[in-house]
């Protein structure tokens, strides 16, 4: 039996996304015929069973779309997809110094800082012998400040792996770094991997693989705008407040949200306020350096 730890509910998400774009588009008995496809062969019951309520809203969801009552269809469909939007992983990478961990000075001499890449689920917090919550990080790469030659390359990647690639962070000390030394994931690179161990096991091997990106650097303000919007789906206000004040310079509009999200964030549609947000005319392609 599937537990909840081990469930890839990103499965789910990328099955029903098409169906409510049929429902929308007003092809209920199309999006009623496709909810028939979610079955063990494409979702893992379990994902479906253990969100409370989910079963029963797609049945009844489906029921209404195959009588044509599309619109309430639709509704139940878009309020089971926000439900399950809060179970979803939020992947980052952060990146720690780890310089003074070095003993070897030739290489600290050559690369100047040293970072380590790490690869964490914001979503996915564990507890081990205390009762503070703690991050899983996933060693990626070394990010050299410096230029470096390639057999310093070869030894900084050698050296720098921690033992079995996995390393525990109390969630206040990684929530707290901050945006210049993270990167926001997005949707996963195999959204529709078996369970969750090999969801990460994929973002993992893409990001070590293809570590396109350099850190630390002036996060974007549509990439702090993304992650607002994936906090907000998720109903963690607070932090959301916190991503779009990086931000609240850059536009009336953000300022606009900012407010909303602090007195009235139940009244939110986060589709419709941030989309509107991330369109390219306002974001553009300027840095939003976070404040303090």
């Amino acid at each position: 039996m599937s537990t909840t730890a081990e469930l890839n509910f990103f499965r789910l998400a990328t099955a029903l996304g098409p169906i409510i774009s049929l429902a929308a588009a007003g092809r209920y008995r199309d999006a009623a015929a496709a909810l028939d496809t979610i079955s063990p062969e494409h979702v893992d019951p379990g994902e479906i069973d253990a969100l409370s309520g989910m079963r029963q809203s797609l049945e009844v969801a489906h029921s209404e779309l195959q009588m044509g009552s599309g619109e309430e269809g639709l509704t139940l469909l878009l309020d089971a997809m926000n439900d399950l939007r809060k179970e979803l992983p939020r992947f980052r990478i952060v990146l720690l110094s780890e310089t003074p961990n070095w003993r070897d000075q030739a290489i600290v001499q050559e690369c100047g800082q040293i970072w380590g890449a790490y690869l964490y689920d914001e979503a996915h917090k564990i507890h081990l012998a205390d009762v503070n919550p703690s991050y899983e990080l996933h060693f990626l790469f070394a990010s050299p400040e410096n230029q470096i030659c390639d057999a310093t390359a070869e030894a900084l990647l050698a050296k720098s792996s921690p033992p079995e690639g996995v390393a525990t962070y109390y969630c206040r000390m990684i929530d707290n770094i901050p945006w210049d030394r993270k990167h926001f994931c997005g949707v996963p690179q195999d959204p529709t991997a078996d369970d969750y161990d090999k969801l990460v096991a994929s973002e993992v091997e893409h990001y070590v693989t293809n570590p396109i990106f350099s850190l630390p650097r002036a996060p974007s303000a549509a990439m702090l705008a993304s992650a607002a919007k994936e906090q907000c789906q998720a109903g963690d206000f607070p932090a959301a407040v916190a991503t779009m004040k990086s931000i609240d310079t850059w536009c009336d509009a953000a300022k606009d949200l900012i407010e909303q999200l602090k007195f009235s964030p139940s009244e939110i549609d986060a589709e419709e306020a941030f989309d509107g947000l991330l369109q390219p005319e306002t974001t553009g392609d300027q840095p939003a350096a976070p404040k303090g």
